[in-house]
């Protein structure tokens, strides 16, 4: 039974495959929404607590309320881009390592020319 074998191996091996897609995406969603409770917490509860009336102090302010939100927000976004791009490209593995398989099983099947069959 090498089929049922080599079925449970697939099944295996996809199965890993999803599992990981799937915790990945949890991890970068918790991130995120890390990140929202942040920024809502800075939002709610930072900025009424310090009153801004300048000009000057507003402007820094919101500098400094801009750059707490790419900082906290390039984690997430650096750990989500580098799981798509290792989904990417072992996506494109897999496909050209069946186009290698395939082009090879194409060279051993031997081309029928016709004289198989003549008599000599």
């Amino acid at each position: 039974m090498p089929e049922k074998d080599d079925m449970k191996a697939r099944l295996a091996r996809k199965s890993e495959e999803v599992s990981s897609a799937i915790l990945t995406i949890v991890a970068d969603v918790i991130m995120l929404v890390v990140w929202l409770a942040v920024e809502s917490g800075f939002e709610h509860y930072v900025t009424p607590r310090f009153p801004v009336e300048t000009y000057i102090s507003r402007a820094v302010f919101l500098v400094f309320r801009v750059l707490v939100a790419l900082s906290t927000l390039a984690i997430p976004g650096i750990y989500t881009y580098e799981d798509i791009r290792t989904m990417l490209l072992k996506s494109r593995a897999r496909i050209r390592m069946v186009a290698k398989m395939e082009a090879a099983a194409a060279q051993e099947i031997p081309e029928k020319t016709g004289q198989e069959g003549a008599i000599q």
